[in-house]
């Protein structure tokens, strides 16, 4: 039996006995229960719950896993097996998510684990992580590490660690269009990305004359925006190392994130970035003796 059937025969087993627990009458007594729990979708709570979830959350999954392995076939790379004890976890987690972007950050931690020997489980960690994460919260931490990767690859950073606490601010019009949330959601997703350590201390979206409204009081700098407002925000390691994960490349390391030749992208319709600057050298600017603006 290969490494990973163990894992697979859990998840299924674990899948089975939801199905059993559901048709015994103490589930039958509680339907009422589930019914205001869950409202009209109340009936997929009954035998088919299960299977539904296995059949079409997990084969979401395995696909996506399947089109990272294939993308590093391409590159004469061996995708390896994964390590059971990862896989395990990825499947509890995936069963009972139809979110797309936490299919595609699970795929990316499935394949990032996987070697020769399937014996890494570094992945463990990770998985854990993108359990604790909401879909909102999930997709604007990619939508930041994917929009911020171009500009800190520009940048040419001998290491990825070097970026961690580099403040940058996201044009906000694309940005909130993108993430498709209300602005409580909105709120809340940031929130809890700072509060996992995903982005550091401290966040800021507002109008520009706002936004960077203590560096333009300042004599000698001078403040360079182009758009009307934007999401100001700082990288974090742990930030830049689940994006690495979650886009299948985990065990090349964090330095994945500024090697232009490896792709870190969704697989299925990654969604676009926004522009991304520096708010110190692009946006905040120090202004040379001699230059100062005259005062009022």
């Amino acid at each position: 039996m290969d490494p990973i059937s163990p894992a697979i025969v859990s998840a299924g087993a674990h899948a089975a006995k939801a199905t059993d627990s559901f048709a015994d009458e103490a589930a039958k007594a509680a339907g009422s229960l589930l019914t205001r729990l869950f409202g009209p979708s109340a009936d997929v709570i009954g035998a088919n719950w299960a299977d539904r979830l296995r059949e079409q959350n997990m084969e979401r999954l395995l696909k996506k896993t399947e089109k990272r392995a294939k993308a590093r076939e391409t590159k004469g790379e061996d995708p390896g097996i994964a390590n059971p004890r990862v896989a395990s976890q990825v499947f509890a987690s995936a069963e009972y998510s139809d979110s797309e972007v936490v299919a595609e950050y699970l795929s990316g931690v499935l394949a990032s684990s996987r070697d020769a020997t399937g014996t890494s489980d570094a992945g463990v960690a990770w998985s854990t992580v993108v359990s604790r994460l909401s879909s909102d919260q999930l997709r604007l931490h990619y939508l930041i590490y994917a929009s911020a990767r171009q500009r800190v690859i520009q940048q040419g950073f001998s290491r990825s660690n070097n970026a961690h606490s580099i403040e940058i601010v996201l044009h906000f019009t694309p940005l909130f269009a993108l993430a498709g949330m209300t602005v409580t959601a909105f709120a809340d997703a940031i929130d809890g990305l700072m509060r996992e350590g995903l982005i550091g201390d401290g966040y800021h979206y507002a109008p520009t004359s706002q936004l960077f409204e203590k560096e333009a009081a300042r004599r000698n700098t001078t403040v360079e925006y182009p758009h009307e407002s934007g999401l100001r925000v700082s990288m974090s390691v742990h930030g830049i190392r689940l994006f690495v994960w979650g886009n299948g490349a985990g065990d090349k390391g964090i330095d994945a994130y500024i090697d232009p030749s490896i792709t870190l992208a969704a697989v299925d319709n990654p969604l676009p970035t926004v522009m991304t600057m520096f708010v110190k050298d692009d946006v905040v600017k120090t202004v040379q003796p001699g230059q100062e603006p005259p005062t009022a």
